[in-house]
């Protein structure tokens, strides 16, 4: 009896008890807290690692199905675009809630040259000091278009990318400056100010949306992929006869 009082609630009644818990909160949709066995019998504890596999996995399958669903719907929504600038802030607008975005710029490459436009932004401080043609090897922006490499900076410089709203402002906590395209064309450039650096759910989903926003590039017209022409203005002199 003495050995039963003691024995059993201490390893196998409370670790069995707590092991009911944890499904009874996983079969809830909670996310319960790891799993302290304590001193439970090796069986139990060894049910409890299998539960704990399970549990990652179907959080991974979770994340893959949510991923998915947004590349399908961000996909849709950039092919019915036929305008740079359009497709830019409809991307830049899909990426803002799921990945925290603060502010960003898209810059488009001009066809056949080595520089870039700005074609789109996201939530910027000020617009007017964000630089509307960018030179390859030009500050960030340009030496991506040049290397064809991403650059991510951690806990950037107060003023740079500034995140403002109504009720205050903020630095990023972390900026990325991406390529878009293939290795052998460069496309477009995007930076991104983000409120917190990315989890790896959001790294994988960004990484796997950049070719697809490359594909929506392609398939533009390829009129619209030419900067806009500053507009020259024009004078009428009239002139009238006397006698």
């Amino acid at each position: 009896v003495v050995v039963l009082v003691v024995v059993y609630p201490r390893f196998l009644g409370r670790p069995l008890l707590r092991l009911n818990q944890r499904v009874l909160a996983l079969l809830a949709g909670g996310q319960p807290a790891p799993l302290d066995l304590g001193h439970a019998a090796t069986e139990i504890r060894e049910l409890a690692a299998s539960l704990e596999a399970y549990q990652a996995m179907a959080d991974q399958m979770g994340r893959d199905q949510w991923a998915k669903a947004q590349q399908v719907r961000i996909t849709a929504a950039l092919q019915r675009l036929h305008d740079p600038a359009a497709l830019a802030r409809c991307f830049l607008g899909e990426l803002a809630p799921l990945l925290d975005l603060a502010s960003a710029t898209f810059y488009l490459r001009d066809p056949g040259a080595e520089h870039l436009h700005l074609v789109g932004s996201y939530a910027l401080a000020d617009p007017a000091t964000v630089p509307q043609r960018i030179q390859f090897g030009e500050g960030l922006v340009g030496e991506v278009a040049r290397q064809g490499q991403p650059i991510q900076l951690e806990n950037p410089p107060p003023r740079y990318l500034a995140i403002v709203s109504g009720t205050g402002a903020a630095p990023a906590a972390l900026v990325l400056v991406l390529p878009v395209g293939s290795s052998e064309q460069l496309l477009a450039v995007i930076e991104l100010a983000l409120l917190h650096p990315l989890a790896p759910h959001q790294h994988h989903l960004l990484t796997d949306l950049l070719p697809l926003l490359a594909l929506a590039l392609e398939a533009l017209p390829p009129a619209t992929l030419h900067p806009p022409q500053p507009q020259m203005a024009t004078t009428t002199t009239s002139t009238a006869a006397s006698s």
